[in-house]
């Protein structure tokens, strides 16, 4: 692959463990040196569409937060590494909160832990709210096209810190908030034995026409909403990297009508980015399509390039 004026090789291989076909092991090199799969983070950056990201509208919260973390990390290594910080703190508080609501003791002992968890929350709210609202505008105008201006989508951040009606409000603010919130919570999360406030709880909801898409949204309005989303995710982390992501695309095509199937490889065809789609039909791309692409096959779990 090549990013800007370096170029680099990257290989991932997934190897059978076990006769049965239980256990895969996968190895990771780049430029032929063994690395982690984190390590690729910033070096490849990926947006991959699947029929189940339409699960993404009325799926858990923890589906949108999971979603928003794997995009903030391959754009942002700081956001990745307060994110792994942030998860520790939280696992220790617990663990402290725990032992508080079992056995008693000072509460004064989780005022090490709210000043780090406030530390790395404030920063993972700030990236966040930052991130939604690029991702709101460029997914209003995506939307706007794939629906014919019919209906108007609209991305909201709903952050589990209570940051009253203050949208913009700064580091320092929201820290303030955040302390704020665990003292107002320390007898609740005592006797839970968790903490109850912070990035771990966010959510992210899909607006169209000013309605919850995710409770009242139809299937297809659904499916748009998560396709306008992965363009506009397309278009942050170029504009975020200055290079386009390469986009995989895993058997979408037959979930899209025509309208919007053409809309999509439209984008895919402009030729500023790599794409690799799958598809069990070849009659779902148009010849004047494919005559642009190189193909392959998939049989008995073999892949060949098609003749």
């Amino acid at each position: 692959m090549a990013r800007g004026d370096n170029s680099m090789v990257v290989e991932i291989t997934i190897s059978q463990q076990a006769e049965n076909g239980s256990r895969y092991q996968k190895q990771v090199r780049l430029n032929s040196v063994n690395k982690r799969a984190m390590d690729l983070l910033g070096h490849l950056n990926v947006v991959l569409f699947v029929p189940e990201d339409v699960n993404l509208v009325p799926g858990s919260p923890s589906l949108r937060r999971r979603y928003l973390d794997v995009m903030l990390c391959q754009i942002d290594p700081h956001y990745c590494r307060t994110l792994a910080g942030y998860n520790q703190v939280v696992t220790q508080r617990n663990a402290l909160l725990r032992d508080l609501g079992e056995r008693g003791g000072d509460p004064a002992q989780l005022a090490f832990w709210n000043e780090r968890l406030v530390e790395h929350g404030t920063h993972l709210i700030t990236r966040r709210r930052e991130a939604i609202a690029a991702l709101d505008e460029l997914a209003q105008a995506i939307h706007s096209r794939l629906t014919d201006g019919s209906e108007r989508l609209r991305l909201r951040y709903v952050p589990s810190v209570d940051l009253g009606e203050q949208e913009g409000l700064a580091m320092a603010g929201i820290q303030a908030a955040y302390q704020a919130q665990l003292q107002s919570l320390r007898q609740r999360e005592t006797a839970a034995g968790m903490t109850l406030a912070g990035p771990h709880r966010d959510e992210m909801r899909f607006m169209i026409d000013d309605v919850d898409a995710g409770v009242y949204g139809s299937r297809g309005q659904q499916r748009t909403a998560v396709l306008a989303l992965k363009l506009a995710e397309v278009e942050l982390m170029h504009h975020e990297t200055g290079d386009y992501p390469v986009l995989l695309l895993d058997d979408v095509l037959s979930e899209l009508d025509a309208h919007r199937r053409r809309l999509l490889l439209q984008r895919v065809d402009d030729g500023q980015q790599q794409a690799i789609i799958t598809v069990t039909d070849l009659q779902a791309l148009p010849p004047a399509f494919l005559e642009g692409c190189r193909l392959w096959r998939v049989e008995m779990g073999r892949l060949a390039e098609a003749s």
